[in-house]
């Protein structure tokens, strides 16, 4: 941190950050003039001699010289890149060929006049666009922009020379470059250049010299392109570049005392940074030939219905001008003014307004028909009349613009919502998809495809508003360039505007997600409010996609985890109860094969005996490890039949008669039960699991007790005993896989009753363990009954009759 106003310890490290980041992109650097014939093109291209004698890979992607033979000499010796043909309205034009300077790939490439329009057909409107994807394809980039073209000043070159410049480039272009080599000479040299033809011909260079080419602009325009150059200022302080040069005017000590001037500016403001200021001779006298602000063409329709309406207004006055005073005639004209306003705006509003003061001269004050006046009060009037209808005429068109507004935001903030409460639903990706072209399709009033990207990056459609809605080759192309360079392409837009489809790629951060592709009505239904609704559209659906994806990641990675820990378990397990009945069976074996002629009969008996015992412990606990592993994969489907409960309960005891002993089981199960609708394997298995639970850890003398009832349609059986119980807090956790409580008095792998739990759910049934008010556990199982079919019960009944 910064203290007592010294260094802070972590900029050196921000400093190497920013520099190694400059470092690693391409560099832009832009020649700015003030005015055309200035010497950017000159500039530029003396900058490429220096470089290519220095070795360095230079390509003249495009440089116009513009009929200056000095131009055309110092291009010679630099590689130059073949034009590209592009046929527009039976005639050919040539263009910069973005495709082939990308392929070539030189380390700097030079791209004269930086606000060109491109010829319809081209990749790109604009040419900065071009440079774009040059620096994003790392090619170093030189080109050339009159200060004009800069978008912020057009408004001020527009006010200062009386001319509109329609090609422009984004100021965060010129925040983009690395270097701005600002071509500066006195106004009088280039009025001098401009004589001899060298930047016109001579036919146009007289009207360019009595129109943007006067003194008084090229000083204004001079002045406005080193001021935008001052702002190095900031970009130095960023960046830590020095020195700065500054060329230095010279005028008169008034005009200091009176006005900053740029290089006091500079002074005050550039601590920390070197400047050299260059001084010329000249003396520079400020004049200013502005011109008044140029001025937007209502719509003619709306001034014609101006006119109409207060022709109206009067018709309706004189019919009742008997009836009321000039008071009230006055108030219909202002009714008139207030909807023209309301209805066409300011410009037919201030038409009606002048039109009414004239029409109620003319009509209603006297001398009639006539505009003169017999009393002066009448001209306060006028003038009340015309200040009034201009006042109501800006509050109504303010309205007007304001309901605009808030129905555009309404519908907008409705859009979202619907569309945010609709994702917020969705499972996965593919139905996100699907949702978004919907409500694309909808809210556009066109057709919607989602395009979404797999692991390897390639597009396909995901989601479409309508079933049999393809995409042609040329509009994959579109959505393609859309995801590669995460702008919006096609009709409505700067790229690829020749296409009848608008791409607006989805992003969410640095992970681009895919691209949504909208085929909209007609030409141009892409106007500036709908674009930043799209655009906030993308980021909402960008946001729900990525959701989702997290999601399936998260269910993927706990899945891993689980699955991971299932395996854990499953070594420690098999480490531990399969080694030791194997190892019994291989020690009694191995004894057999020995020691057999040696042993008594009885031993041999034993040996045998424990050779079975640990075979069949072996062959439960290989059984419950595919019991679970069918229950983790695809689950267990149950092969359904209709069998007696006490027929599974008596087939389960038979299995367990050796463990059983003379333990005492209690069987409490009435006789009309009806019939199971289940799968007898399983559901016997279920049986000896509980059965053979309540044997591990109940007491030798603690009887077991099998209880069924029906319930609500349920078949409900407990399985109990007097043992020690569940440990506290522990009812779910003995349905987990490989849980097995601490007072275990024998082996086994903890699957159990997770394997019961399993299958009954594969009945629909449940099964839930809780402790006994007296001592022991009673393991409860619930199952939907079923209505068993007649040969069923047919059968049940003759068997109980046999």
């Amino acid at each position: 941190m910064e203290q007592d106003g010294g260094p802070n310890p972590r900029e050196p490290l921000r400093r190497a950050q920013a520099e190694e980041q400059r470092g690693s992109r391409a560099a832009l650097k832009i020649f700015l003039g003030y005015a055309p014939g200035v010497g950017k093109t000159h500039a530029m291209l003396e900058s490429a001699r220096r470089l290519v004698a220095q070795q360095v890979d230079v390509l003249v992607g495009c440089v116009e010289p513009h009929g200056r033979p000095e131009t055309s000499e110092l291009a010679e010796g630099i590689e130059v890149l073949p034009r590209r043909a592009v046929l527009y309205r039976g005639t050919s034009l040539t263009e910069f060929d973005l495709d082939g300077a990308l392929a070539r790939r030189p380390r700097v490439l030079l791209l004269d006049e930086l606000a060109h329009t491109n010829a319809p057909g081209s990749r790109h409107t604009k040419r900065w666009q071009d440079a774009i994807d040059l620096l994003e394809a790392g090619i170093d980039v030189h080109t050339t922009l009159n200060v004009q073209h800069i978008e912020s000043l057009n408004d001020v070159v527009s006010q200062i020379t009386g001319v509109r410049v329609r090609e422009t480039v984004p100021d965060w272009m010129l925040a983009r470059a690395d270097e701005i080599e600002l071509v500066n000479p006195p106004p009088e040299v280039l009025l001098v250049r401009l004589r001899e033809g060298k930047v016109y011909f001579p036919d146009q260079a007289y009207i360019a010299a009595d129109h943007f080419f006067r003194r008084g602009n090229l000083l204004a325009l001079r002045e406005l392109a080193l001021r935008r150059a001052a702002e190095v200022l900031r970009q130095a302080r960023e960046h830590e570049a020095t020195p700065i040069a500054v060329g230095k005017q010279a005028h008169s000590r008034w005009r200091d005392f009176l006005k900053v001037s740029l290089v006091k500016e500079l002074l005050r403001g550039s601590s920390g940074v070197k400047e050299h200021f260059i001084t010329r001779d000249e003396v520079e006298q400020s004049s200013h030939g502005r011109t008044g602000p140029s001025r937007k063409q209502s719509d003619a329709r709306g001034y014609a219905l101006a006119a109409l309406l207060v022709s109206i207004a009067t018709v309706l006055a004189s019919l009742v001008r008997a009836y009321i005073s000039q008071a009230d005639v006055v108030m219909i004209y202002l009714l008139t003014i207030m909807v023209v306003a309301y209805r066409w705006g300011r410009g037919p509003s201030m038409t009606a307004a002048a039109l009414s003061v004239a029409t109620y001269d003319f009509f209603f004050v006297p001398p009639f028909f006539t505009f003169a006046v017999e009393h002066s009060r009448h001209l306060l009037t006028f003038a009340m009349m015309f200040t009034v209808g201009l006042v109501i005429s800006s509050l109504t068109s303010r309205l007007r613009r304001e309901e605009r507004e808030a129905r555009m935001r309404e519908a907008r903030t409705a859009a979202l919502y619907s569309l945010t409460g609709e994702l917020a639903a969705v499972p996965d990706e593919e139905h996100a998809a699907e949702v978004t072209a919907r409500h694309a399709a909808e809210l556009f009033e066109g057709e919607a495809a989602m395009l979404l990207g797999d692991s390897t990056g390639a597009l396909s459609i995901r989601g479409k508003s309508r079933a049999d809605l393809s995409l042609t080759q040329e509009e994959l192309a579109v959505v393609q360039w859309a995801s590669d360079h995460g702008r919006m392409a096609g009709e409505g837009t700067d790229t690829l505007p020749g296409t009848h489809l608008t791409c607006a790629p989805l992003q969410a951060g640095s992970a681009r997600l895919g691209v949504l592709a909208l085929r909209l009505p007609s030409p141009g239904a892409l106007h500036v409010e709908s674009r930043n609704l799209l655009e906030a559209f993308v980021r909402q659906a960008a946001i729900s996609i990525e959701r989702a994806r997290l999601a399936e990641e998260a269910k993927a990675a706990a899945l891993r985890v689980r699955t991971e820990e299932m395996r854990s378990s499953l070594l420690s397990a098999v480490s531990h109860d399969l080694r030791t009945p194997l190892a019994a069976i291989t020690g009694a074996g191995t004894a057999l094969r020995d020691e057999g002629q040696r042993l008594r009969p009885e031993q041999r008996e034993e040996l045998f005996d424990t050779i079975c015992t640990e075979a069949e412990r072996l062959e439960r606990l290989v059984g419950n490890i595919l019991y679970m592993v069918r229950l983790e994969s695809a689950g267990i489907v149950p092969k359904r039949d209709w069998v007696p409960l006490e027929e599974i309960v008596g087939s389960a005891l038979a299995r367990l008669d050796a463990k059983l002993g003379k333990r005492q089981v209690v069987l409490d199960i009435p006789q009309d039960l009806p019939l199971l609708s289940v799968d007898p394997v399983l559901f016997e298995q279920v049986f000896v699991n509980l059965i053979e639970n309540a044997i591990k850890y109940a007491g030798r003398e603690s009887p077991i007790e099998v209880r069924a009832r029906t319930l609500e349609g349920t078949l409900e059986v407990e399985v109990a005993d007097r043992g020690p119980g569940i440990p506290a807090g522990d009812e779910e956790r003995v349905f987990e896989k490989f849980y097995r409580g601490s007072h275990a008095p024998g082996g086994g792998a903890g699957l159990g009753l997770s394997i019961c739990r399993g299958i009954l759910q594969a009945h629909a049934g449940s099964l839930a363990a809780r402790n006994r008010e007296d001592g022991g556990a009673t393991f409860r199982m619930r199952v939907p009954l079923l209505e068993a079919p007649p040969s069923a019960v047919l059968v049940q009944d003759q068997e109980g009759t046999g």
